[in-house]
């Protein structure tokens, strides 16, 4: 999915043809992204924090929570638009994010690496580094990376990460990227349910670990295991 869209509503009502590559509409898309990036960090915007963060530190008092780190806020707005520049310019500065000492920073850098895909396969080493980070979804985004370049098995370390840990929050995030690779990504891992650690009946949770098991409404057991399947 491309990390940003322009679309010219008059001609194009139902969003087929991105803009944002066309030279012809260069300036604009330049300038509503410069507005965009403001108004962001104006707010400022909680919603580059992972939810598990969110979750168990921001909720609380969000505002509060923003007016006290609008700087933290802008340094991720600004490492999440690496993926907006070319690679061989945004390179340098992703590898400084994976290196900072700010967990949300590194999240963000790791993103980014997913965002480019086979174009950031150098950063393969020093994202692999932070398969032992001590944030858990950084070490999520460090796998779903890897996994999507061919650098590792997401399988094994996706696993390892849900049963790691005893937030329901991260534990559901870390299912919402198995699911990326169950059957979206470039080249499918069906997961085992049965090798994560049970869910709570009724739970978001509890649905993820059914959709591996193809119990879901709409998704017949078997799908996915075709062409390109390991």
């Amino acid at each position: 999915k491309a990390p940003e869209a322009l679309y010219d509503l008059t001609t194009d009502p139902h969003e087929t043809r991105n803009l944002a590559s066309d030279p012809a509409h260069r300036e604009r898309l330049l300038s509503m992204r410069g507005e965009l990036r403001e108004r962001l960090k104006a707010m400022p915007d909680l919603g580059f924090y992972p939810e598990s963060v969110l979750v168990s530190g921001i909720l609380s008092d969000p505002v509060g929570y923003g007016r006290t780190h609008t700087a933290e806020i802008s340094t991720l707005i600004d490492t999440a638009d690496l993926m907006l520049e070319p690679f061989s310019t945004a390179e340098e500065s992703i590898k400084a994010a994976l290196a900072s000492p700010d967990a949300n920073v590194r999240y963000w850098a790791a993103t980014v690496c997913s965002a480019f895909g086979p174009q950031a396969a150098d950063l393969v080493a020093p994202v692999r580094k932070l398969l032992k980070d001590e944030a858990v979804p950084v070490r999520i985004r460090a796998a779903e990376f890897l996994g999507l370049v061919g650098a590792a098995d997401p399988r094994p370390l996706l696993t390892s990460i849900h049963n790691g840990t005893e937030d329901t929050v991260e534990r559901l995030i870390t299912l919402q990227s198995a699911a990326l690779f169950q059957e979206h990504a470039p080249v499918a891992y069906p997961f085992d349910p049965a090798a994560f650690s049970p869910a709570k009946p009724g739970s978001e949770n509890e649905r993820r670990l059914l959709y591996f098991a193809g119990k879901w409404l709409g998704n017949p057991k078997g799908k996915g295991k075709g062409k390109g399947v390991k």
